[in-house]
């Protein structure tokens, strides 16, 4: 069948990648795709990567959300089944429940998961829901958690889940995967600090390396369509054009574009009303807010601190921070020490605001309305202006008050 139209639209997306030149990778290996099509619990897991979704499975904040009565007879006492607080972007609640049933019907309650920005973010955030239902999950780390991401923001969000369960094997590169007769993964890997090998067993192998286009298939080469060499991804103009004219693609597929699905809706949308005559209104691609859904959220908007000073320079910028105490921690009595804010400003002038960073509950929730300001060209001064919320989390950004500069103590102490 041969199709013909004025302009041809691309936007086929990615899929999650396998590592390339370690055997038995992809013959024993799952990823962030496959994990909620297991007909059995996935065991103990071993998830490759320190990539956002990768953490959130692991070890996600552990809700109790039902007790549920065991559905295999072996077990005769009841089991309370711990779920993410925010895994709406992720899964479909038939997904939820078939895997709840199927893990009360398994003995084995250990997993491993390994991890890659849409590689790091993705392993712990499968990590983080792994270690919440109560499976044995470690995340093997090649370098830092979160790559392109505030690094202070990482590692508070890494030493969370390591506080809740989840183990990490940092500076380890993995060099194969091997089936035993029991059925079980023998992992063997490299600890790049001191050069020694390891091996473990795993029941599950989950790769959350990365993610790479879906592009191959498409004969795009044929046609001139360039491609970055490196990626396969598709080289863009700001109008989501191509280098063959009335040929367009969006999504997970153009170089440099944030492996985001609400930032491709938002840039097709705009494409289709440009080729319907109806604007000539681009995507800004600026100050696009996105939150890791790890056990405690991380969200976040503009510049991460490393980021602006590197613009700026150390000089050239102000972070005000503070860490605070949740409402609901404080009922709990659960530890919020890693409950951190940190807005980051340009030094001079009105002081506009840089970037945000936000761990705590919802934090979504939290960075999706002050996104909004960065469209508006906030400042510190707009920030202290604003009236906060009581009593919410979300308040405390507009009381944050301490400068890193100043070295006095930033945990919030009262109202």
């Amino acid at each position: 069948m041969i199709l013909t139209a004025k302009n041809i639209v691309i936007a086929t997306g990615g899929r999650p990648n396998y590592p390339i030149g370690i055997p038995g990778a992809k013959e024993h290996g799952i990823t962030s795709d496959d994990i909620f099509w297991l007909k059995k619990s996935p065991g103990k897991t071993l998830v490759v990567g320190a990539s956002c979704i990768l953490l959130s499975l692991l070890d996600i904040e552990p809700l109790l959300i039902k007790t549920l009565e065991p559905v295999s007879k072996k077990r005769q006492t009841s089991r309370q089944v711990f779920m993410p607080v925010n895994l709406h972007f992720l899964l479909l609640m038939k997904s939820v429940l078939t895997y709840i049933k199927c893990y009360c019907t398994c003995e084995s309650r250990e997993m491993v998961l390994s991890s890659t920005r849409r590689g790091s973010d993705v392993a712990l955030e499968c990590a983080g829901f792994l270690t919440g239902i109560g499976l044995d999950t470690t995340v093997m780390v090649r370098s830092i958690a979160l790559r392109g991401f505030d690094q202070q923001m990482a590692g508070l969000i890494t030493d969370y889940m390591a506080t809740y369960g989840t183990k990490f094997l940092w500076k380890s590169v993995p060099k194969s995967v091997d089936k035993l007769s029991s059925g079980a993964l023998q992992v063997t890997w490299t600890d790049t600090r001191t050069g020694d090998e390891h091996k473990d067993t795993y029941d599950s192998v989950l790769w959350a390396v990365g993610r790479a286009p879906e592009t191959k298939a498409l004969g795009l080469d044929q046609l001139g369509v360039r491609l970055k060499k490196e990626t396969g991804k598709i080289l863009l103009g700001s109008d989501e054009s191509t280098s063959v004219p009335n040929i367009f693609a969006f999504g997970d597929i153009g170089e440099g574009r944030p492996e985001l699905t609400p930032t491709a809706v938002k840039a097709g949308k705009l494409l289709a009303r440009r080729l319907a005559g109806l604007s000539a209104e681009l995507m800004n691609y600026d100050n696009v807010p996105t939150t890791v859904f790890t056990p405690l959220e991380y969200a976040c908007v503009g510049l991460s601190e490393e980021d602006a000073e590197e613009r700026h320079g150390k000089d050239g910028i102000e972070v005000y921070h503070a860490f605070y105490k949740p409402l609901e921690f404080i009922v709990a009595e659960r530890d919020a020490s890693q409950c951190y804010l940190k807005v980051v400003c340009a030094r001079g002038g009105e002081q506009k605001i840089l970037g945000l960073h936000f761990t705590g509950p919802n934090a979504g929730e939290v960075a999706q309305g002050f996104a909004m300001g960065f469209q508006c060209g906030a400042t510190y001064s707009h920030l202290l202006q604003t009236v906060g919320i009581h009593p919410t989390c979300a308040e405390e950004v507009v009381k944050v008050n301490i400068t890193k500069r100043s070295g006095l103590d930033p945990a919030v102490t009262g109202c």
